[in-house]
């Protein structure tokens, strides 16, 4: 006991030190970096006093802005924009437009627009058109994983089904028939008409999944998609598909697990599989979307989080990475902010009962 508390003692005092190091590290940080913006806006102004007319001194200036290691880099595509406006016939100016956006931005598409504006006005500069080559080769081939990632999109955020939400978030008593061998909504029998590719609506779908929270073999927070993905990412779609079919003997109701597995065999020209996989996968997102409306009143019943963000990007939405957990509907919730194409903003509530019931019942054991 008077060695863990001497360690704990020791631990805090280091804690301590390091939170200092590393306050006095960001100070040094800050001012350097405001000494270095603050003398590169002094000479930015000199220089526009003796240049009044020219694009080169917001030429000049974004190219020292766009190389800074600290947050004002972000900014640096406003002077660019600056210098077009009096010379768009530069070439150079918009090539190094596009290599900062490329560097800062990591945007794609529009630095390739820009390359491409450049080399219309030297169409004999080869470095640009090398540029070109290379990005446009990218940019294929990131359009060419989206469409076998491809899943689709949902065109509605509710199903009118008339079911109240009372009877679709009872779980104790939804769950009790997937447990009754003799009812039709038993797991077993809806698992094997699932896989069979059965056409099941949303409601045994989602009378599915309920039964599956009941399994041992389910785990709210394990990252089964999580592994595959990153051998997709790295090409390795042998690797993906080596343990296929005890990861759906595992978790046979995962849509991220399915699409990881959908775009593996979509790369190997295995379609028809792939096309299955897709099917399950709309088949599950649809369920969640059939169980609400993704209000706090209504939330969204989901059995992992990893679902939660899968189904905002099917939706055709996108997450801003905020989150919170509180209560509506009587139990606990994830509150994502999302935003819509046309960056409005919003949130979205899931409720996440299932997955802290799966963890007050493991803590017992």
């Amino acid at each position: 006991m008077l060695l863990l508390r001497r360690l704990t003692a020791a631990s805090i005092i280091l804690f301590g030190l390091l939170i200092t190091i590393d306050g006095f590290s960001q100070k040094d940080n800050y001012k350097k970096n405001d000494k270095k913006s603050k003398a590169e806006n002094k000479r930015y102004e000199k220089d526009l006093k003796e240049n009044p007319n020219s694009a080169a001194p917001h030429w000049r200036h974004a190219n020292i802005v766009g190389a800074f290691d600290f947050a004002e880099a972000q900014e640096a595509w406003r002077y660019y924009d600056k210098a077009l406006k009096i010379d768009s016939t530069n070439a150079a100016i918009w090539s190094d437009f596009a290599d900062y956006l490329l560097r800062v931005h990591e945007d794609m598409r529009t630095s390739l627009a820009l390359y491409e504006r450049a080399l219309k006005l030297e169409p004999d500069n080869k470095k640009l058109q090398g540029k070109v080559d290379d990005l446009t080769k990218k940019v294929e081939q990131i359009q060419e994983t989206a469409r076998l990632r491809s899943i689709g999109r949902s065109d509605h955020r509710k199903v009118d089904h008339g079911i109240k939400y009372s009877v679709i978030s009872n779980f104790d008593s939804l769950q009790a028939l997937t447990l009754n061998a003799e009812s039709p909504y038993a797991y077993e029998k809806l698992l094997k008409r699932f896989l069979e590719d059965d056409l099941i609506n949303e409601w045994e779908t989602y009378l599915l999944c309920l039964g599956y929270a009941k399994t041992e073999t389910y785990s709210p927070y394990s990252d089964l998609s999580g592994d595959l993905y990153k051998n997709n990412k790295d090409g390795n779609y042998d690797k993906t598909l080596e343990h296929e079919q005890e990861l759906l003997k595992e978790n046979p109701v995962s849509a991220s697990m399915y699409r990881e597995l959908m775009y593996a065999h979509r790369r190997k020209g295995e379609n028809e599989i792939a096309d299955r996989y897709q099917r399950r996968v709309q088949r599950l997102y649809e369920a969640m979307i059939f169980t609400g409306d993704g209000t706090c009143d209504k939330p969204y019943v989901t059995l992992t989080t990893t679902e939660e963000y899968a189904l905002i990007n099917y939706l055709g939405l996108y997450s801003t990475g905020s989150q919170a957990l509180l209560t509506c509907n009587g139990g606990y919730a994830d509150k994502l902010s999302i935003m819509d194409r046309d960056e409005k903003k919003g949130e979205l509530y899931f409720d996440v009962r299932l997955l802290f019931k799966k963890m007050s019942e493991a803590f017992k054991k």
